[in-house]
């Protein structure tokens, strides 16, 4: 009814009709791929954390207070520590970098150092700022183990120009506690330094985990990860967008290696994550008449686990393959492949 109303005439105008069609209908037709969209990505795990206070704050690289160490309690599953943030500030013309280091506790005080991370003197300048240190490989700790951050200076103490931490007066962080090393011992300090750690995961990994929930919702059957992309990403992430942006968003970063990584979800329901191009094994072949065949000649029905895959085309040499990025499939005209490069 609404096609055929376009071609009612105008009773208060004089207006040509066009030639009459018959009324059609076109529909766009989604898959399971384009259901990921349709729940926000969210994790609440992956993040040890104590952000109020800022009233006060306490010295780091002078002779009273040459390092400062802030407890904390990991989780009972563990924690990868890929990233650690202390609010900080510089007093002064200091000229060297800082130092944030993970220790184990031993009788309430940080003992044996487990992972150390850098942070130059370039980005210590410019007031109170949120300063991140990246701890590359990530720290496995162990579950529910209190550990220590330990920050220090990488010259000699100076009163004069040295670094201070951003503290909370008001011991709002029951899992830990800050102390202070005056060069002989470490000295307790009645507030908690503001601080947040974050665990890290492959993204391959994460899409994984991001796939795992969407099982338990019903919208995937499984999951398989033939790559591992070997690149951290934060496991603790905001539901800010939805679960399809998130895993293309970490497929969008590739591999360590730096090779490309894609993703199809397959007739069965099952997501498949791979590198690009995928490996295959034996060869495929597209013939004139735009079918796809193994090299010894047999037909092969067309299958979205073939994107990705180099393919061999009619007129060109073995040698030569070409990637195959998309594909449509009709009853009426065969395969048309697309999206060769």
């Amino acid at each position: 009814m609404v096609l055929n109303r376009s071609g009612f005439e105008n009773t208060l105008s004089v207006r040509l009709l066009r030639e009459p069609q018959p009324a059609s209908l076109e529909l766009t037709l989604r898959g399971w791929w384009q259901r990921l969209n349709w729940t926000l990505d969210g994790e609440a795990s992956g993040l040890i954390a104590h952000l109020p206070g800022g009233k006060a704050h306490q010295p780091c690289g002078t002779l009273a207070s040459q390092r400062l160490a802030q407890s904390f309690l990991t989780p009972a599953t563990g924690f990868a520590i890929g990233r650690a943030a202390l609010r900080l500030s510089m007093l002064g013309d200091a000229a060297d970098d800082l130092n944030l280091k993970i220790h184990a506790d031993q009788a309430g005080s940080p003992a044996a150092e487990i992972g150390a991370a850098s942070l130059p003197n370039a980005l210590l300048h410019g007031g109170w700022q949120w300063q991140e240190f990246v701890f590359d490989p990530p720290l496995n700790l162990a579950g529910n183990t209190r550990y220590w951050l330990a920050l220090e200076r990488a010259g000699a103490p100076d009163g004069s120009a040295y670094f201070q931490a951003e503290s909370d007066d008001g011991r709002g962080y029951p899992d830990g506690e800050c102390r202070q090393w005056n060069g002989s011992a470490w000295l307790p300090v009645n507030q908690d330094l503001r601080f947040t750690l974050q665990a890290v995961a492959q993204t391959s990994g994460l899409i994984a985990e991001a796939a795992y929930q969407a099982i338990t919702g019903g919208v995937l059957a499984g999951a398989q990860i033939w790559q591992e992309s070997g690149i951290f990403q934060p496991v603790w992430r905001l539901p800010e967008q939805t679960r399809l942006e998130a895993i293309e968003g970490w497929l969008c970063l590739g591999t360590a290696e730096q090779t490309r990584l894609s993703a199809i979800v397959d007739q069965r329901r099952m997501l498949q994550v791979f590198a690009v191009p995928r490996a295959i094994e034996p060869a495929l072949k597209i013939s004139y008449q735009e079918k796809l065949r193994l090299s010894s000649g047999a037909a092969l029905p067309p299958a979205l686990d073939l994107l990705g895959r180099n393919l061999t085309l009619p007129g060109f040499s073995a040698a030569r393959q070409h990637l195959l990025t998309g594909m449509t499939w009709t009853a009426e005209d065969g395969l048309f492949v697309d999206g060769l490069g």
